[in-house]
């Protein structure tokens, strides 16, 4: 008997929901987030332009301390490449309604 309230109570406690999980997020948040994650995508794992080698987004960046060495490195861009054109399309077609879309179309262009 003690082994099944044993099991039992595994089951239930690994499954129910963390509390990171169980606490709903508002749209405002979300948008936060999103908006954070695109500027450090942006700006800390790739360079925008046109020249080759640019507009690519880096799989690894290691920032070390204050007045040290970072490293940032780039491999086989197929999947990267892809996710981040989706990005692009998903944004793209969340913004077009009411911002005007100029920047995001440079952008679309210069990796392709």
């Amino acid at each position: 008997m003690k082994k099944y309230f044993l099991l039992l109570m595994s089951f239930v406690l690994l499954n129910s929901p963390s509390i990171a999980q169980g606490v709903p997020n508002s749209a405002y948040i979300n948008l936060e987030k999103y908006w954070f994650y695109r500027y450090r995508l942006v700006n800390d794992f790739m360079k925008i332009g046109e020249n080759c080698g640019e507009s690519i987004p880096a799989q690894d960046r290691n920032a070390y301390p204050p007045n040290a060495l970072s490293r940032i490195e780039w491999g086989d861009a197929t999947i990267d490449l892809g996710n981040y054109i989706s990005m692009l399309a998903t944004e793209h077609r969340m913004l077009s309604n009411n911002v005007d879309t100029k920047n995001l179309l440079f952008r679309s262009s210069s990796i392709l």
